[in-house]
């Protein structure tokens, strides 16, 4: 098909490509240009269409910069494309910083396997996983997936607070007054389960026999 395209300058063209699925075989379409009536360049560059996958689950949704965790990936159109099949952990950064690729195992249309491998810290907040099935362009649905570091912080919460009634009689020796919660953080400010898998603590202030006021 013909298409026209956009002059830039001598050096560049704009040329906006048909749409399509996937390229018929892994060499993709050539793709030629004209400045004049019927008067093709012969160059044989290759234009490629790749299909990208949706990602719609994940799990488990966290793991240990230390440690090496198998994710099992959910989603539609994967495909078994080898050692281009990759997935990518970090925040969404087209700079490509703060990312961790590693390669993926195909399980399934519908299932592949990710390894989150050894990494030099926690993620930034707001990290994703993301797969390909070219190794180059990811997919652009993403689930949020976590990279925790060791628990360095104990964050109290205020869930609920109450007031002693003044007027009190001796069924009320231990009033409520406050509910908090402690979580466990790491230096980036991921919660942090401890070893039972609980994040923190739920506890309950109590004001010990109040004085009735006059």
């Amino acid at each position: 098909s013909v298409h026209t395209g956009t002059f830039i300058d001598s050096t560049r063209i704009r040329c906006v490509s048909p749409s399509a699925e996937s390229s018929t075989g892994c060499a993709g379409q050539v793709l030629e240009v004209s400045v004049a009536l019927n008067r093709f360049t012969d160059n044989q560059k290759s234009l490629g269409y790749a299909n990208t996958p949706i990602i719609d689950g994940v799990h488990p949704t966290i793991g240990y910069f230390n440690k090496e965790v198998i994710i099992t990936v959910s989603g539609f159109g994967f495909q078994d494309s080898k050692e281009f099949l990759k997935c990518k952990f970090g925040p969404k950064d087209p700079t490509g910083q703060n990312t961790h690729i590693t390669v993926g195992t195909y399980v399934g249309g519908r299932t592949v396997l990710c390894k989150q491998g050894l990494m030099g810290g926690p993620s930034p907040l707001s990290s994703y996983l993301e797969v390909s099935v070219d190794g180059k362009y990811f997919s652009s649905s993403s689930m949020e997936y976590a990279t925790l570091g060791k628990a360095t912080k104990f964050e109290a919460q205020y869930l609920s607070t109450t007031s002693p009634t003044k007027d009190v009689t001796k069924a009320a020796d231990y009033t409520p007054i406050a509910a908090m919660r402690g979580l466990r953080k790491d230096d980036v400010g991921h919660p942090v389960p401890s070893d039972e898998g609980f994040l923190g603590a739920t506890v309950t202030l109590t004001l010990l026999n109040p004085q009735k006021e006059d």
